[in-house]
């Protein structure tokens, strides 16, 4: 493993953390009820509107663009009429309300863990220096103003953390000549998500799918049995490579000392989120591809 390679790994481990960090906003009980209490009971107009809030009163052809994975006829669907419930700005703070209660719960005496020291801030400071360019969700959330608690501080990083790398890899998923449906149908070849999971909670129909499934195969990227192909399983590790890589350019400023410093800071609070068993596992993609 070259040196490059072991500082991937390394920070492969610190975006797991941060990601695990991130979806209690998904969740957790203590944010569901911070959204409904704006009066939105449908999840998935939660989720739009909560991660669309710092792009401010979107229409929801923008959320199709910037979110790229899911069909526009869901996105109207759940996402057309929602800022009539409450404004974006709303939203956002019940996004931090949400965070706040359910991370002191799930994190107890972690949440002021004293080995954790300065990491929060740390981490804050690195999320906010990215390159905004081509970057829209992760550039909206450079406005948003956090609370000053270190847990939201450290909350926040991690959301702007994980936008960053997802703004980079739609990027490169769209330059890449992949539409939302199709990265879904080459990971769902693996086992990343089944075919029905996608169908169901992503909004497309199964013409769709097969239509996607065909341009794939007509490629060379799947083999007529819907699996991966060799020549896709390499497309789909260099688009995961190119989407580290990219992401990785956040953490230019720190040597790998200070990395592993961070990593071991944060380990505690991702054992103590794992123990919690109310987040789903996560294990980045490209471990996935090179099983």
């Amino acid at each position: 493993m070259t040196e490059d390679q072991k500082r991937i790994a390394l920070l492969r481990q610190i975006w797991a953390t941060l990601e695990k960090l991130h979806i209690v906003t998904y969740f957790v009980r203590e944010c569901r009820d911070a959204y409904k209490s704006l009066g939105v009971e449908n999840v998935w107009s939660r989720y739009f509107a909560g991660r669309a809030a710092p792009m401010g009163r979107v229409t929801y052809e923008t959320i199709v663009a910037t979110f790229y994975n899911f069909s526009p006829s869901m996105v109207k669907e759940h996402a057309e009429s929602v800022w009539e419930a409450a404004g974006p700005e709303s939203f956002v703070s019940a996004r931090f309300r949400g965070a706040d209660n359910a991370l002191q719960r799930l994190l107890g005496e972690y949440i002021n863990f004293p080995e954790i020291g300065t990491v929060p801030s740390l981490v804050y400071d690195i999320a906010l220096k990215g390159s905004p360019e081509g970057k829209p969700i992760y550039s909206a959330n450079l406005g948003v103003s956090v609370p000053d608690k270190l847990h939201l501080k450290l909350f926040h990083a991690a959301t702007l953390v994980r936008e960053y790398k997802g703004d980079i890899h739609n990027s490169i998923l769209l330059s890449s000549d992949v539409s939302g449906l199709q990265a879904h149908i080459l990971l769902s070849s693996i086992g990343h998500m089944s075919k029905e999971k996608v169908l169901s909670s992503r909004g497309w129909s199964e013409q769709q799918w097969l239509m996607d499934q065909r341009n794939l195969q007509s490629r060379g990227l799947l083999g007529e049995d819907g699996l991966l192909s060799q020549d896709g399983l390499a497309f789909r590790v260099e688009i995961e490579g190119k989407t580290e890589t990219l992401a990785a350019k956040l953490w230019d400023n720190l040597d790998d000392k200070a990395l592993g410093e961070i990593n071991e800071s944060l380990s505690p609070l991702n054992r103590q989120l794992s123990i919690s068993k109310e987040l789903p596992n996560f294990t980045p993609t490209y471990e996935d591809l090179i099983k």
